[in-house]
């Protein structure tokens, strides 16, 4: 390739792209569901057929700083993992552009605060931010660091696979309560760092430690 013809900006944009298709073209191919998906601004999130919806929300201003791009990188690779975890049918949200305003908007109306972010919200209602958020439950995870969060992901995966969430009718109390049974086991000694909340008509589990 011609550097100085093709322009190194160019140059950039194409391995950008290319890293945007790979990340994404095993997920939509044929009849393969997305279990995991990077959305930008002007994408919407995929709707159908899902039985659940989790979103990675950054909506503390301080994860957002250029010296924490890396960190969030991180993150994202093991909120992969945690997407494969949760199967098939359930999809797993990173939203590709820090300051879109989604982000802040999902946080609000489920009442997370930015200051107790990163937050991963599980929803068996598609979050559409026009309607009442349904059923859902929602880990805190200000209270930790970028290595803390990124272990407290892989270990929440371990314990989805060992649980059987895949297994589990979505939407069901015996669905939500197998989420607060590998949260609980897979977090031991995290109490103090990350908060619990539980939201659906069968039960409620108020913000708190997890134990």
């Amino acid at each position: 390739m011609n550097v100085t013809k093709c322009g190194l900006p160019h140059i950039l944009g194409r391995l950008f792209l290319a890293f945007v298709f790979a990340f994404q073209a095993d997920f939509r191919a044929g009849a393969v569901l997305v279990r995991k998906v990077l959305v930008t601004s002007e994408d919407e999130i995929p709707k159908d057929p899902r039985k659940s919806w989790s979103l990675f929300l950054v909506c503390n201003p301080s994860w957002l700083l250029p010296e924490n791009s890396a960190r969030l990188q991180n993150l994202r690779q093991q909120f992969d993992a945690f997407g494969e975890a949760i199967g098939p049918d359930h999809l797993a949200v990173w939203f590709g552009k820090p300051d879109d305003p989604r982000v802040g908007q999902f946080c609000t109306r489920f009442k997370l605060l930015p200051s107790r972010g990163p937050h991963v919200l599980v929803t068996t209602t598609f979050p559409d931010l026009n309607t009442p958020p349904g059923d859902f439950l929602a880990l805190e995870l200000g209270g930790s660091g970028a290595v803390q969060i990124t272990t407290v992901l892989a270990k929440l995966a371990d314990q989805l696979l060992v649980t059987g969430l895949t297994k589990q009718n979505a939407g069901s109390e015996q669905y939500w309560r197998t989420w607060v049974g590998a949260i609980r086991t897979g977090l031991v000694g995290f109490q103090n760092t990350i908060r619990l909340t539980v939201d659906t008509k069968f039960f409620k589990v108020a913000s708190t430690g997890v134990s």
